[in-house]
């Protein structure tokens, strides 16, 4: 019955592997006797660990016990420090986030949180918000046009430039035009808002009145507090008239030859003449000249666009000049003053005309009938001042036009004293009985007498105005 007769100790080996029961750890075991851990686990073939008493098995061979392999089936893991279920050693990209385990382009950016997954973008910029990253984002302005048909794939206010100047027609203000551009450095009087600010390409300081050069007043386009220069000093600024000068100037106005552009046309087309800036008011404009001069009724000068001596301004050169203002002044007063003293003389009002010429080739306008104007009375030389008949008289403009109407013309009752006929552009007819002839002659602008040739007989001296 004693299984080890000589071992007080043993008795029995109910597995029969050569260890009492006593000292066998797994007596009902033959493969196993001892547990050196006290885990339960035979140290022969049952425990992987047999000093380890928290561990026996080791099921994928890894050398880390499976109590504490969080992988106990892959060898190639062991521990998941954030607990997301990959491993920490080669199946997880961010061990310490537990969110976080791929990165498939390699970015720094999780897969789970990464906008491009498959296109490395490490500022995960995104400029339309639509979640997907404008590294492939087809559309990355969120304008709903493809960036390789969109002109400014990052701009959604924008998606054509006709003129590829870089300006998307939204903003450009022509965009069919790359000389107009938003932004562009704009060349000031080229007449081009190349800049599309929208100003006026004339007026750079923006006081709103055009530079000298775009056909305004302001001769100093760098200064907004100069809005209107004084013109009329030079071709560059010629004023419209004298009216204009006078008012630009105010008090400091004098009288004196100016530079005129009554329509705009530019240096080319300016011309000087006189301005009266101090009679009933000033802003006068001379229109003609004469210096013991005359334009005769017929002439041309009156019903014709030429000029003549329009270059001579001179008070003292004897002769006679039309200037252009005669042609292109606009006007409802008109006056005839002597050359030394503006202020002597006679003015009319009268019907709006646009020019001097368009004035005189209108029908003719009876003043006064039985009466005449006295200046021209007293500015005639003795030979054709009135004597003598008054039958006859009148005063007013185009005088052949009334008189030849009325019959008021050639041969008229009286005899020798009073016969003859006579008119003037502007003026008197008058009877002067010198040597014992009547003659109906004209006084003052334009005269004309039938029965004496000789001009030189009414020949002044005086300068014709408007305003």
């Amino acid at each position: 019955d004693d299984a080890f007769p000589e071992d007080a100790s043993e008795w029995a080996d109910s597995d029969g592997d050569g260890v009492g029961d006593n000292a066998d750890a797994f007596d009902d075991d033959p493969t196993e006797t001892t547990d050196a851990d006290g885990d339960g686990y035979g140290d022969n073939e049952d425990d992987a660990f047999p000093e380890d008493a928290s561990e026996w098995a080791d099921s994928d061979g890894d050398g880390v016990g499976d109590n504490a392999d969080a992988f106990d089936d892959d060898p190639t893991e062991t521990t998941d420090a954030d607990g997301d279920g990959y491993g920490d050693n080669e199946d997880d990209a961010f061990p310490e986030d537990a969110s976080e385990w791929a990165d498939s382009d390699g970015d720094g950016t999780g897969d789970n949180a990464d906008n491009c997954v498959n296109t490395s973008n490490a500022d995960q910029a995104d400029a339309d918000s639509d979640t997907l990253g404008d590294v492939c984002d087809d559309d990355r302005d969120g304008d709903g046009t493809n960036n390789d048909a969109d002109a400014f794939p990052d701009d959604p206010s924008e998606t054509t430039d006709a003129d590829s100047d870089g300006s998307g027609a939204n903003t450009d203000c022509d965009d069919n035009d790359p000389a107009r551009t938003p932004g562009k450095t704009d060349t000031w009087y080229d007449g081009v808002d190349s800049d599309c600010g929208g100003n006026d390409d004339f007026d750079q300081d923006g006081d709103g009145e055009p530079a000298i050069v775009g056909q305004g007043r302001d001769c100093d386009d760098t200064d907004d507090s100069v809005v209107v220069c004084p013109g009329g000093t030079g071709k560059a600024d010629a004023a419209a008239d004298c009216a204009q000068i006078l008012a630009d100037y105010g008090d400091g106005a004098s009288d004196g030859v100016y530079w005129l552009d009554p329509n705009g046309d530019g240096e080319d087309a300016a011309f000087e003449t006189w301005c009266d800036m101090t009679t009933d008011g000033g802003g006068w404009t001379a229109i003609m000249r004469a210096v013991q001069g005359e334009y005769i009724y017929d002439d041309e000068a009156w019903t014709t666009d030429n000029v003549d001596n329009a270059e001579v301004t001179s008070l003292s050169e004897v002769g006679q000049s039309k200037y252009n203002s005669f042609n292109t002044v606009p006007f409802s007063e008109i006056r005839s003053s002597d050359l030394a003293d503006f202020s002597v003389g006679v003015t009319e009002a009268v019907e709006p005309a646009s020019s001097a010429l368009a004035f005189f080739l209108r029908p003719g306008v009876e003043l006064a009938n039985g009466e005449i104007e006295p200046y021209f009375n007293e500015i005639m030389l003795p030979s054709n001042q009135e004597w003598g008949c008054t039958t006859y008289r009148t005063y007013g403009f185009n005088q052949q036009d009334y008189l030849v109407a009325e019959g008021r013309a050639g041969f008229l009752p009286g005899g020798s004293v009073c016969d003859w006929n006579g008119w003037s552009r502007w003026g008197n007819r008058v009877n002067a009985l010198h040597g014992g002839t009547g003659n109906h002659a004209g006084q003052g602008w334009g005269t004309h007498s039938t029965i004496s040739t000789n001009s030189n007989e009414r020949k002044i001296s005086q300068l014709l105005w408007v305003r």
